[in-house]
């Protein structure tokens, strides 16, 4: 089989550093300095070990990669959100896939790293209960298994959580009060605490209260 041979490289003067290059099976395809330079697409040459279709595979793997970097780099993100982006840029799966690899293997993305992090910082910061913790990195587009793991290595507290909440709400407070008991019970249940820690973390106050 013949190979691939660059027939015509031009410039492209309304767009600077792009060059239009034909082949000799009749395919043509606009590329970059930087790509010209890579693939050695001069005129009269063969482009290397690639065939048309996984020269343009590698073109767009090698463009989409760097439009992830400014993306990714900006902050921490999720595979699903890499995914996403790309998908909106309208660069095809197996493209996409490819660079997710990439930037997985450079460690510039890694979903349980990512969610280790956001677990204790968003711990650290407030006093969460692990559904908030499913829902929100589940919105991210993270495995609801690592999630769980992650969740585990971080070993959250949520009684110790819904006492803290409920000591900042309740100062100065009768909790003894049937209303108040209610309305300080639903607080907790909306953010995402169980009724057997809710139960729990009642008792306790009230008996503080009666003492």
């Amino acid at each position: 089989m013949n190979k691939l041979q660059i027939t015509n490289c031009t410039a492209i003067k309304e767009q600077t550093n792009m060059y239009e290059v034909k082949f000799s099976d009749g395919n043509e395809y606009i590329f970059n300095y930087d790509e010209i330079i890579k693939y050695a697409l001069y005129e009269g040459s063969n482009s290397i070990a690639y065939d048309y279709n996984n020269l343009i595979f590698c073109t767009n793997v090698d463009r989409a990669f760097e439009k992830s970097l400014s993306f990714v780099l900006l902050r921490a993100r999720t595979f699903a959100e890499v995914r996403k982006k790309l998908t909106e840029m309208e660069f095809e799966a197996l493209v996409i896939e490819k660079v997710i690899e990439k930037l997985f293997e450079y460690k510039y993305i890694d979903d349980f790293d990512y969610c280790v992090r956001y677990i204790r910082t968003k711990n650290k910061l407030k006093y969460v209960s692990i559904k908030t913790l499913e829902f929100e990195l589940g919105q991210k587009g993270v495995d609801n298994d690592m999630i769980i793991n992650c969740i585990e290595e971080c070993e959250i507290d949520e009684y110790s959580n819904a006492r803290e909440i409920l000591r900042k709400k309740s100062k100065n407070i009768d909790c003894i009060d049937n209303k108040i008991k209610q309305r300080l019970e639903r607080l907790l249940y909306s953010k995402g605490f169980g009724f057997d820690v809710i139960k729990v973390v009642m008792e306790e106050r009230i008996l503080n209260d009666e003492d």
